[in-house]
């Protein structure tokens, strides 16, 4: 297999925690809170079934952190899925549509790859026979197969097609599964500006892609939906990390720079003046093909028809692993708990994979630094430096994503001791839940609460988990949403923080609380659960080396159950592991495998 590397990422597999033994050792411990997080193994089946059961039971709920987390998890996955079916969804069908019709009709080359591209595309957005040529329906099913890298007949260069297979919610539905593939392909199919061996584009395929550009970023001018698209999607997803179809028609307009050759080197010019050259490396490079002096950000300089979204997490990822951090210096392979990202390139032995643990060490965890330390993540020549680096990326971050951020630092940095590890164990959840949402601008249907009759018992106490600092961040977020969006959700969610955080600030205060507080916790559940659906383990890819054939997962369990006096609630049970890139889980089979091992 030739070496490439996806988000810096290049080199061949080295032992690291199966699924098997990942699901495993979160039994080993009866202690929930270790840094290890190795939690009790009797489980809730879900939040929201935890607290039925308490219902049914007249026991007391105990409303923890991880509960308002989630419950904003599932808000944003709702709202975002109304986002998708109201605007999103209708306006890219309108846009291939329109450009389709746009294009000249003509033999040559560019045009003729530009209509395959487009044909491609309708046969992805709807059951509609759309023609196709030999090579489009070659390409499209290879998209369908994702089976994994191989060469593209439309692109003449490798495509990791193993990345159009639906997952996260995704994989539920069929007109789910077929957006999946429309908009993931959209987004990946990069025209870069210049040739460059490392990423298989010579000089006359690197000409055709920059016509093809010209073409389609001239029809997109004349068509409104497009502009809708990108101004959705830049709050919600953060801004576009790669040169935008605006940009190509305004920075080196054509009527003035007409020549290809020298609006190539205007956009050139541009995109590095501007600082439009793509922070995260998201795609195969062969690092040994690259020039002298060429980076895999030149290689990748280009536009794309959906550009891909730029968030901090990602690029401090990137900034984490071979190259920007150097060969391993410890002695992991005889460790007993081996670093999860080290890994062979050339030879050498190195970091492939970053942890969600350098993301939670990078905002503040000590628990986070203690548990890199144990595992040897650290280990490797330049560390230091790499994780300075990621640390002042995150600070850095805005929008969407700075907002979540600043949230998980302001909960993890300085935290006490004693509850150091569970406060990042929360925080991996909520950062596994975003990730998970921004996969592909997560979208879900969902099940309204059952009508069946269930008797309840008297309650007369209940608890929250004291958290003013963290509720009352979680509110300020919450009414950001609500004043970038129009659903109500967030309206109605907010409502409820707002009472949370009033109890809290009670607790605080060493204040009883009143008997309408009680009610509030006990009710809690039954408020949300019909707005934002049921919960149950996910699990996202979050990082990808097609060299290696892995990805790096997170995922989130059957939940724990713990218990404040005689209350009883739940806590998020984390997990992170490497996978087969062709293997590649959905929560379907995540949760056969939980089954398998009994996690209930």
């Amino acid at each position: 297999m030739k070496k490439y590397a996806l988000l810096f990422v290049i080199g061949s597999y080295l032992a690291a925690p199966s699924v098997e033994a990942a699901i495993l050792a979160a039994c080993d411990d009866s202690q929930p809170y270790t840094i290890d997080k190795k939690p009790i193994c009797q489980a809730a089946p879900g939040f929201f079934a935890q607290y039925q059961q308490n219902r049914q039971q007249g026991i007391g709920n105990y409303l923890t952190e991880d509960f308002w987390l989630l419950a904003y998890s599932l808000t944003r996955q709702a709202t975002l899925s109304e986002l998708e079916q109201q605007r999103l969804m209708p306006a890219l069908q309108t846009v291939i549509h329109k450009l389709a019709a746009a294009l000249p009709k003509n033999d040559a080359i560019p045009t003729q790859a530009s209509h395959d591209f487009l044909a491609v595309l309708q046969r992805l957005s709807s059951d509609t026979v759309v023609p196709l040529s030999a090579r489009a329906q070659q390409e499209l099913d290879l998209i369908i197969a994702a089976a994994g890298i191989a060469p593209s007949p439309l692109w003449q260069s490798p495509i990791d097609y193993s990345q159009f297979k639906p997952r996260g919610r995704y994989s539920h539905s069929e007109p789910e599964q077929r957006y999946f593939r429309l908009f993931r392909y959209a987004s990946s199919v990069l025209f870069p500006l210049q040739a460059s061996a490392a990423i298989g584009v010579n000089k006359d395929l690197a000409d055709r892609l920059l016509l093809q550009a010209q073409q389609l970023t001239h029809a997109l001018a004349t068509i409104p939906e497009s502009a809708e698209l990108e101004a959705v999607l830049n709050w919600q997803m953060g801004a576009a990390d790669d040169l935008t179809s605006a940009d190509l028609n305004t920075a080196c307009p054509q009527d003035k720079v007409p020549l290809l050759p020298n609006w190539r080197q205007c956009l050139l010019d541009y995109a590095k003046k501007a600082h439009k050259q793509p922070r995260i490396v998201a795609g195969l490079v062969d690092a040994a093909k690259l020039a002298a002096g060429q980076t895999a950000q030149d290689a990748l300089t280009g536009w794309r028809l959906l550009p891909l979204r730029y968030s901090a997490d990602s690029e401090a990822f990137q900034q984490l692993v071979y190259n920007s951090t150097g060969p391993y210096l410890g002695d992991c392979p005889n460790c007993a708990t081996p670093s999860i990202g080290l890994g062979i390139i050339n030879g050498q032995a190195v970091k492939v994979f970053p942890s969600s643990y350098e993301i939670a060490d990078a905002l503040g965890s000590s628990a986070a630094a203690t548990w890199i330390k144990s595992h040897r993540e650290d280990q490797f020549q330049g560390y230091d430096q790499a994780q300075h680096n990621a640390a002042q990326t995150l600070q850095q971050a805005q929008g969407l994503n700075g907002g979540q951020l600043q949230l998980m630092q302001h909960w993890l940095k300085g935290a006490p001791e004693d509850f150091a590890a569970q406060r990042l164990n929360s925080m991996l959840g909520f950062w596994t839940w975003q990730r998970y949402t921004n996969l592909l601008y997560a979208k879900q249907s969902y099940t309204l609460e059952s009508k069946s009759l269930v008797l309840e018992k008297p309650r007369k106490t209940a608890w929250l988990a004291p958290a003013t600092l963290l509720y009352r961040e979680l509110l300020a977020l919450t009414q950001e949403h609500a004043k970038q969006e129009t659903n109500p959700l967030w309206t109605q969610l907010g409502g409820l923080l707002q009472h949370t955080v009033a109890i809290s600030e009670k607790i605080d205060a060493k204040q009883p609380l009143t008997p309408q507080d009680i009610e509030f916790l006990n009710q809690a559940d039954q408020t949300l659960k019909p707005l934002v659906g049921e919960d149950a383990p996910i699990i996202t890819d979050v990082h990808s080396s097609p060299a290696t054939g892995e990805v790096l997962q997170e995922a989130l369990g059957y939940p724990n159950l713990v218990k404040h006096g005689q209350e009883l609630g739940a806590r998020w049970r984390h997990f992170e592991f490497r996978q087969a890139l062709n293997q590649r889980m959905t929560d379907e089979t995540w949760r056969e495998q939980l089954a398998k091992k009994s996690l209930r």
